[in-house]
């Protein structure tokens, strides 16, 4: 089971995967430079970062959706009801602005 302790630290370390992609991606500019190819060079050194990070990010979603799935039949309830309070404000604040 994933307590919220272990979703912020693995939020957090997916927020310092892509963070490291700046100084590797600045790291490959300066080493590297020019490679003669057209578009953005630089990418390349991003790229594993910002795959890690995705499919980082995907498998968190889905241990945090299966060990909260006991608040999902509650959540489903209320869905109607919040979706009705939302139009009733949209409608109330589109009569009133006029």
């Amino acid at each position: 089971m994933i307590t919220p302790r272990v979703a912020y630290l693995a939020s957090l370390s997916l927020i310092v995967i892509l963070g490291a992609s700046i100084p590797a991606t600045m790291w490959f500019e300066r080493e590297v430079s020019a490679t003669g190819t057209h578009g953005p060079d630089t990418i390349v050194a991003a790229l594993p970062f910002i795959s890690i990070f995705a499919a980082g990010a995907v498998i968190l979603a889905v241990l945090v959706l299966r060990a909260r799935m006991k608040m999902l039949p509650l959540a489903a309830g209320l869905l109607p009801f919040l979706i009705l309070i939302g139009c009733g404000l949209l409608l109330f604040l589109v009569t009133t602005t006029r």
